[in-house]
């Protein structure tokens, strides 16, 4: 059976720039830091089982974020492009 690769994501500098800030902030829950280094490091070119390695967690949740994060990223910018509208899609 051949290996899929895992679906690229391509982040705005906007987004990953509100990524990056909400794993700083402090105030952050724990799980949503987890999420966005997820996100992060699936931008990086990282597949599954590097990202699952580098934060210590399955490959299945690993995966599981990726595509939450990438099916919302498509049906933002859908909505966007469908509405005529030039402005970025709020993503969180």
């Amino acid at each position: 059976m051949p290996r899929l690769a895992p679906t690229p994501l391509h982040l705005s500098e906007l987004e990953r720039e509100q990524l990056q800030h909400l794993v700083n902030r402090h105030s952050t829950s724990q799980q949503i830091v987890l999420r966005a280094k997820i996100i992060l490091q699936a931008d990086a070119g990282q597949n599954h089982r590097e990202i699952g390695r580098a934060l210590n967690i399955s490959r299945d949740m690993a995966r599981l974020w990726r595509n939450r994060h990438w099916y919302r990223l498509a049906r933002s910018y859908k909505r966007c492009n469908t509405r005529g509208s030039t402005n970025q899609a709020n993503l969180e």
